[in-house]
Formats: C-alpha cells, structure tokens, sequence
C-alpha cells in the first residue's frame, strides 16, 4: 500500500530517450553559463547514486579549484528514488558545496520536491526548486 502511495505521490512521466540510465551527467550552457546538468530517469537506486558521485567526484577534482558552476537536477522522468540515494546524493553537494554557485531541482512531483527540501536543510547551499526550466534564474 505505501509503495502505490509512493508511486503515486511522485508520479515521474517516463522518458523514452532514457528509458535505461537512471541518472546521467553533462555539462551544458544555459543562460551562457557553464552548468553541470544531471537528468535522472525512473527510479534512482542507492547503486545509482554511488556510480554517480564517484563520476562526478572525478570530473569535478580535473576542474581548477576556483571554478564554480550551477548545478541543474532535470526530475521530470525520475519515477522514485531509495532514502539512501538521497543520502548519498546530498552527502556529494555538501562536499562540493564550495564549488556549486546554485542549486536547481526541476520537478513537478510532490514527492521530490519534499526530498529537496530534507536535503536543503542537510547542504549548505540553498535548492531551488522549479516545475520547469524556464523557471530557473542562474546569476
């Protein structure tokens, strides 16, 4: 009964182009700035989230220490996620926090957008959370 809840609440549309990755990292230009962006598909797994901090560490460790950007979560297509993912995954901001200008959760489920905010009082960097990109404003 708690997982239709769940499902329900979260209610993630599915993404043909990315029906097989979980989650998948790029670097993108929007509003001339130069963003990490992070597209998350269907259900988000701890396994996920561990594959995905120990890729971006590594990207992140070959940028010059005094290079930021704004970080860019697309949520539309995630379906779920486990508790430990978002652990993981909020572990990972916290420790680039100095590196990350903002933060952006682009979702319209309920569900997600309450794990922003358990994870924005856990990361030093406030999340801002939009329904679509046109929403997000990077400084």
């Amino acid at each position: 009964m708690l997982d239709k809840l769940r499902k329900l609440l979260i209610s993630g549309k599915e993404n043909p182009q990315e029906s097989t990755r979980a989650a998948h990292a790029s670097w993108e230009i929007i509003q001339d700035k130069t963003c990490l962006v992070i597209t998350f598909n269907g259900i988000f797994t701890e396994t996920d989230a561990n594959k995905l901090s120990t890729y971006l560490n590594r990207q992140i460790a070959e940028l010059e220490e005094t290079n930021t950007f704004p970080l860019i979560c697309r949520c539309l297509y995630m379906t779920d996620y486990e508790a430990h993912a978002r652990l993981v995954f909020q572990n990972f901001l916290q420790a680039h926090a100095n590196r990350l200008e903002s933060i952006w959760v682009v979702t319209e489920s309920r569900a997600i957008k309450y794990g922003s905010k358990l994870m924005n009082m856990f990361v030093s960097i406030p999340i801002q959370v939009v329904e679509n990109e046109s929403q997000i404003k990077l400084a």
